[in-house]
């Protein structure tokens, strides 16, 4: 597996709350801000602050889909599964909502039934959390049957809207991640290595 690095942007952007308020509040009107009484110093100034909270994003993007990629990514490598990356699954997607999925199914056009693997960042917490929904060959949410078996550090959870997902127990927040990426990324692959072996059961069944 090679070596997990965070760029210096997002290493500050998370560790400092001013830089943060900044970018994200630049990063909202990245399209075509505008201010009143705007003059030439303070358009030259905000364009520099655009480019800055633009590089941010675009490192953040990068850094959930590596995220994704040393965990389910790198657990699925020589299975049989067809890895989708999902239409929605946008730079603006990723950015707003803080986290980085796929699907996973051994049909690659999605009409078997198949799963979502995705991590995801909670905004408050800061935890990096994997969490797995199940979908039938309609596209529809499945729930997990109560007497199915999932793996030990993983647990049900249903969410806000009443569809149910599993989560892993195992969380890693941002600052473990940025003071020490292999052990935070090595915590995160092995939850995802149990979760890769659970979804082959349920779409390769014996």
């Amino acid at each position: 597996m090679p070596p997990f690095e965070i760029p210096e942007s997002l290493q500050a952007y998370f560790t400092d709350k001013k830089i943060r308020s900044v970018v994200d509040s630049l990063a909202s009107v990245l399209d075509d801000p505008s201010f009143p009484d705007m003059n030439r110093e303070k358009l030259m100034s905000l364009n520099e602050g655009v480019v800055l909270a633009c590089q941010v994003r675009a490192d953040y993007v990068r850094f959930m889909a590596d995220i994704w990629a040393h965990t389910f990514g790198f657990a699925l490598e020589g299975s049989n599964l067809e890895v989708t990356l999902p239409e929605n699954c946008t730079i603006k997607e990723v950015w707003s909502e803080r986290y980085f999925w796929s699907y996973v199914s051994t049909d690659p056009n999605l009409e078997a039934h198949h799963f979502e693997l995705t991590v995801n960042i909670d905004d408050r917490s800061n935890e990096i959390t994997l969490r797995i929904w199940h979908y039938d060959d309609n596209d529809e949410f499945v729930d997990f049957a109560p007497r199915l078996r999932i793996p030990e550090d993983w647990r049900r959870v249903n969410g806000e809207d009443s569809i149910q997902r599993i989560e892993a127990r195992t969380k890693v927040t941002v600052s473990e991640l940025l003071c020490n990426p292999e052990r935070g990324i090595f915590t995160l692959h092995s939850a995802a290595v149990t979760a890769v072996e659970f979804v082959g059961r349920r779409l390769n069944p014996r």
